[in-house]
């Protein structure tokens, strides 16, 4: 390899850094996305199973438990699509680098539109965590009795 193909090699491993550490970072975020939308499952499903069991006039409560574990997991699956589209925009970045600097194509543009996309992903993402966990007080506040239907 001739050392101008490894000045650029270098050149697009430093330039990589900040897209890697992106997607490290946002792959926490959608570890953390992920188990909470199973509980979310799970605890929906078990609260199905118990709604059968009880009486008709005796299920309010329990069927705006479901309600709301069911928005929680609409949002959470929205969060968790924005976190996985931020990681593939994150990815294209470095594809985007590696034309810009092997093959001399004016990718610059766009890979500022990949970066830019992936934090806006990243911004959606935590708005919709963040319904959620406003979500998960509510429902809990519910089952304490401290909020009427």
């Amino acid at each position: 390899m001739e050392i101008a193909n490894i000045e650029t090699f270098v050149k697009l491993l430093q330039l990589s850094v900040i897209p890697v550490v992106l997607i490290s970072g946002v792959g926490l975020l959608l570890l953390s996305f992920t188990n909470r939308i199973a509980r979310t499952i799970d605890r929906s499903r078990a609260l199905v199973k118990e709604i059968r069991s009880i009486p008709d006039n005796e299920r309010s409560k329990a069927d705006e438990q479901l309600e709301i574990l069911i928005r929680r997991s609409e949002y959470l699956r929205a969060a968790i699509t924005f976190t996985a589209l931020s990681i593939l925009f994150a990815s294209l970045m470095i594809i985007g680098l590696f034309l810009l600097l092997f093959l001399k194509w004016p990718t610059e543009h766009i890979v500022l539109i990949f970066f830019f996309v992936s934090v806006l992903s990243i911004i959606g993402s935590m708005g919709l965590f963040l319904m959620d966990i406003f979500l998960t007080l509510r429902a809990l506040k519910l089952e304490a009795g401290m909020i009427e239907q």
